[in-house]
């Protein structure tokens, strides 16, 4: 459960990133 809640966040943090640079 803990590592498919840290993918998840990694993921989020990717698509947070990837609009901050966009």
């Amino acid at each position: 459960h803990f590592q498919r809640f840290g993918e998840t966040l990694n993921h989020l943090q990717g698509y947070m990133n990837g609009k901050k640079f966009y």
